[in-house]
């Protein structure tokens, strides 16, 4: 999820920090629109198991 991140903030999106909510990564931003999105992103187990 870091490489998009850092893409949306490369064509200039004003996109928060991922937030690890137990395993599930989320950031969110809005459009020019203003419609607001979420990206969503999951820790694979084995790396979330190392780290318990």
């Amino acid at each position: 999820m870091g490489a998009t991140r850092d893409e949306l903030l490369r064509r200039g999106a004003d996109i928060s920090d991922v937030q690890d909510m137990g395993g599930v990564l989320f950031a969110h931003f809005a459009d020019p629109d203003g419609n607001r999105w979420v990206l969503q992103g999951a820790t694979p187990p084995e790396v979330r198991g190392a780290h318990l």
